[in-house]
């Protein structure tokens, strides 16, 4: 609500980013979105956070709702570059009653508005993954899972509806939690 720039974008607290990370970004602003590589660290997993270079269209976005082709590049609100008009336009706010996932309810309320997507291959972005202390290690209470899992089905029954897709409601719910 108080920012004042073209672009947003959000660095969780125990996340770090490379000095380059924003120019990287914002060198690529011709898309709606602009995703951004990243790299675990803090952690034995490993997980492949480098996309390709590549711009599509809300086509392309179509197919990767409807088969849940989404990596934590995608799902996550950290390591991009969203246009604040967008947000704005659409009052596209953080849930505050929801403190886990609430990053993805924003991402994929974002979606609806996307007419394009831009994503970067410079792992820029440095995602802790050994924090214990962070919140999506620790429980949840009962009310707010309820919560979140309505605005999940409502979010996705939107975007049902502005991509042509059924049962779409279906697959978030199941991969959301």
């Amino acid at each position: 609500e108080k920012s004042r720039g073209e672009w947003i974008t959000f660095i969780d607290a125990d996340d770090y980013v490379h000095p380059d990370f924003l120019a990287s970004l914002y060198a690529q602003h011709d898309a709606d979105l602009i995703i951004g590589s990243f790299q675990l660290v803090g952690s034995d997993e490993s997980w492949n956070g480098i996309l390709p270079n590549e711009m599509y269209g809300r086509d392309v976005l179509r197919l990767k709702l409807e088969k849940s082709e989404f990596v934590p590049n995608h799902r996550a609100p950290w390591a991009k570059l969203y246009r604040r008009d967008i947000i704005i336009d659409n009052h596209l706010l953080y849930d505050t009653r929801v403190s886990l996932s609430e990053d993805w309810l924003f991402t994929l309320h974002y979606f609806q508005y996307v007419q394009s997507i831009r994503t970067i291959d410079a792992p820029y972005y440095y995602y802790e993954r050994g924090n214990v202390n962070g919140l999506s290690q620790n429980s949840r209470y009962f009310d707010e899972y309820f919560y979140a899992m309505e605005q999940f089905e409502k979010i996705a029954s939107e975007l049902e509806q502005s991509f042509s897709l059924p049962n779409l409601r279906r697959i978030y719910i199941a991969v959301s939690y």
